[in-house]
């Protein structure tokens, strides 16, 4: 599928999903917080997630190079809300 395709349906899909997955709903779909690289901007974006013992896993279906993980590794980390719970390292604004 072309990338520009899919940025797309990303922006077209994206604040149905943001809503489902805030409300724990679903409970493979969870929101990850964190600002932006540059800009510092607080972001809220859908992601999967599964709970491990230790924490979460959190597949990269698009890669690395996503905005989210882009911004939660340059700033150390940002927080997760997952079925009322919250994680993963810092905390951008709760």
């Amino acid at each position: 599928m072309e990338k520009s395709l899919i940025v797309r349906i990303t922006k077209a899909t994206g604040p149905i999903a943001l809503r489902v997955a805030e409300t724990g709903l679903i409970p493979i779909w969870a929101v990850v917080r964190h600002r932006g690289r540059r800009s510092g901007k607080l972001y809220s974006t859908p992601i999967a997630i599964r709970p491990t013992p230790d924490g979460f896993v959190l597949p990269l279906p698009w890669g690395e190079g996503t905005d989210w993980c882009r911004n939660l590794r340059a700033a150390g980390g940002g927080a997760v809300r997952w079925v009322a719970a919250r994680s993963l390292g810092g905390s951008p604004d709760e």
